[in-house]
C-alpha cells in the first residue's frame, strides 16, 4: 500500500510539472523596454496605431483616452477654458522626413498664447490618415502644432481636414519633400 501511494504521488507530482512547462511563455514575442529604434507607423500595418502598445512597454499608455491614439466621442463645449490666441509670424521653416511623418521645424517668432502663458511654435507635421478619431471617424489629414513653455511644458493643438480643393502652398512643400 505504501508503494502504491508513492507511486501516485509521484504521478501527481509529473502531472503538475508537465502541466506547468506548459504554460511556459518561451513562444510568445518579448516587447522591447527601449523604444529607441521601435518604427510605428499611422497606417494599418503591423507597427500601426492599434499596436503601438505592443510595440513597447513605454509605448503602454497608447490608445487610452489620453494617450495616442485616442477616439475623441461626445466632446462637449467647456466655455470655462482659456481661449487660444495664435500669434503666428511669417518665419522660415526647414522640412525633415523623420521616418514617421513629414515635419515643418520652424524659427522662433510664433507663439500660441493660453491665458498668460506663451508657447514658442516648434514644428508643426502632419498625419496621412490622422492619428486620432473623432466619433469613430479617421479624417483624411490631421496637422499638429507643437508648442514649448518650457522643458516639460507643451501644447500641441491637433487640426482635423477634410477634403477639398488643392492648396497651392501645401501642394508646393510636398512637392519639395
Amino acid at each position: 500500500m505504501v508503494k502504491m501511494k508513492n507511486f501516485n504521488f509521484l504521478i501527481a507530482i509529473l502531472s503538475i510539472s508537465i502541466f506547468f512547462s506548459g504554460c511556459n511563455n518561451s513562444d510568445k514575442e518579448v516587447i522591447p523596454t527601449d523604444c529607441t529604434d521601435v518604427h510605428w507607423t499611422h497606417n494599418e500595418s503591423d507597427n500601426g496605431q492599434d499596436k503601438w502598445i505592443d510595440l513597447c512597454t513605454g509605448y503602454n499608455a497608447c490608445g487610452g483616452q489620453s494617450q495616442s491614439p485616442v477616439n475623441i466621442s461626445a466632446a462637449i463645449t467647456d466655455t470655462t477654458l482659456s481661449e487660444l490666441v495664435f500669434s503666428y509670424s511669417s518665419t522660415p521653416a526647414e522640412i525633415e522626413n523623420n521616418g514617421h511623418t513629414i515635419e515643418f521645424v520652424c524659427e522662433e517668432g510664433s507663439k500660441l498664447i493660453i491665458s498668460t502663458k506663451e508657447y514658442e511654435l516648434l514644428q508643426f507635421h502632419y498625419h496621412a490618415q490622422s492619428e486620432h478619431q473623432m466619433d469613430g471617424m479617421y479624417y483624411p489629414l490631421e496637422v499638429h502644432f507643437v508648442h514649448k513653455a518650457s522643458e516639460s511644458d507643451y501644447a500641441v493643438v491637433g487640426v482635423f481636414f477634410e477634403e477639398g480643393e488643392e492648396n497651392e502652398l501645401f501642394t508646393k512643400f510636398l512637392g519639395s519633400v
